[in-house]
């Protein structure tokens, strides 16, 4: 007699069980008023995208560059807070500069003031 196939057998009982959390994800949605074609306005929004525009098509791009924006904005952050004394007056200002622009475009992205987005003792 053969052995009983465990990876095919893992992979289907991992499909069952993807497909009954997306199952309760969407309940989950629809019950708070969301259906499908909410959330995709909504995603599109999120991304800058018209209404022809496909989510799949440059969704990654997107979402990297957001991400990007985010964690040079916490660099720039971090390194005039802690290492102004390092720089000439001309490149805490070029710095300065910097965060201003990321901070722009950052509170947009997630549609937050730009204040919000320091911690109460940073404002």
């Amino acid at each position: 007699m053969s052995s009983i196939d465990t990876t095919l057998l893992s992979q289907l009982m991992s499909k069952n069980e993807g497909i009954v959390q997306e199952g309760r994800a969407a309940e989950a949605r629809e019950q708070d008023g969301y259906t499908n074609e909410h959330l995709i306005t909504e995603a599109k929004k999120v991304l800058g995208f018209g209404d022809t525009d496909l989510i799949m098509a440059g969704y990654e791009v997107v979402l990297k560059q957001h991400n990007l924006e985010v964690n040079s904005l916490i660099s720039i952050v971090n390194t005039l807070n802690s290492g102004k004394a390092a720089f000439s007056e001309e490149t805490i200002s070029a710095l300065e500069k910097g965060r201003d622009e990321l901070l722009a475009k950052v509170s947009k992205n997630y549609n937050v003031d730009k204040e919000d987005l320091f911690e109460e003792d940073e404002k």
